[in-house]
């Protein structure tokens, strides 16, 4: 009972924010999450439409198919503070989350300090960080 509770809950909340209202978390197919450790020191930024081949064997993939954890990400991702694009005006990205829906497929890249989604900059929040580095 106390699980259907907590899920009702992260539906909810996901629904309220204008990043949830965009993505039914009903309608999700997948998940997925490209990430290598946020450590990694590289000689130069590496942009999300690089991230696969600049890391291409250290790459870990995660396929999310539990609603549970889908409705996890789709809130952590919802509850981002914006951030000011001209403090971190390029990405150096570690990790990348495509969530797969019937109708087109939403690519965020981020890194321990900037989330990007649909082109606008957020602050990572250590929820998410800790979200990306933990999930199997």
């Amino acid at each position: 009972m106390k699980s259907k509770i907590k899920y009702l809950l992260i539906l909810l909340m996901t629904s309220l924010g204008a990043f949830g209202q965009k993505i039914n978390c009903n309608k999700i197919n997948a998940i997925v999450i490209k990430r290598v450790p946020f450590e990694i020191m590289t000689a130069v930024d590496v942009p999300c439409d690089d991230f696969e081949k600049a890391f291409s064997d250290k790459l870990e993939i995660i396929i999310l198919r539990d609603s549970l954890a889908i409705n996890k990400c789709i809130y952590l991702l919802s509850n981002l503070e914006l951030r000011d694009s001209t403090i971190y005006p390029n990405i150096d990205t570690r990790a990348k989350i495509e969530i797969y829906s019937p109708k087109d497929t939403l690519t965020i890249c981020l890194n321990q300090f900037l989330t990007i989604k649909e082109g606008v900059k957020y602050k990572t929040s250590k929820d998410l960080i800790n979200f990306v580095v933990s999930v199997k």
